[in-house]
């Protein structure tokens, strides 16, 4: 129930946070790794601040964000780090802002999300379902999509650079959607 940080090239344990009050299942940190995301079996999420320049870490967390009622699953900075997103299994895809920890926007899915990915360079979240689907929105226009062609419950997505999506389904198949 602790979050440790580590430096990996010494293996030299940075900093113990405070006993988290609920078992952690994801981590996330933004972009240049000075806050750090933990979503939480009570379906919170807690941001800490893990700036290594500063001296003294925090002794608690400087936002709790609540909104899901169910386990979170996924958790994720956008790459320009003004949105945090997670994904749960009350099937929705929520988008807040990770300043003010409010719910800037939702989306409901159709079924369960397993994994997600945001695209870099652009408003887009991909989703994989365990409907054999790969959910797609648009967090600007609204615009949601489906991709179909597993035959089996997929588990993983990852955009790459250029905006390639690939997905794995649960019998290893691997598909590239472009």
């Amino acid at each position: 129930l602790f979050i440790r940080l580590w430096d990996v090239e010494t293996g030299h344990l940075i900093h113990t946070f405070p006993k988290m009050p609920h078992t952690v299942n994801r981590l996330a940190f933004d972009r240049d790794g000075k806050r750090l995301a933990a979503a939480c079996f009570d379906q919170s999420i807690q941001l800490w601040d893990t700036d290594p320049a500063v001296k003294r870490f925090p002794e608690e967390a400087s936002l709790v964000i609540r909104g899901h009622i169910a386990r979170i699953d996924g958790l994720a900075f956008s790459p320009s780090g003004d949105r945090l997103a997670s994904i749960s299994r009350d099937e929705t895809l929520r988008l807040w802002d990770p300043n003010r920890g409010i719910d800037s926007l939702d989306h409901n899915l159709p079924a369960v999300g397993n994994s997600f990915a945001i695209c870099p360079g652009q408003p887009i979240v991909a989703v994989a379902g365990q409907d054999k689907n790969i959910h797609l929105w648009n967090w600007q226009t609204g615009v949601a999509g489906t991709l179909r062609g597993h035959a089996a419950e997929v588990q993983g997505v990852a955009f790459a650079a250029d905006g390639t999506l690939a997905s794995v389904d649960k019998d290893g198949k691997i598909r590239v959607w472009d």
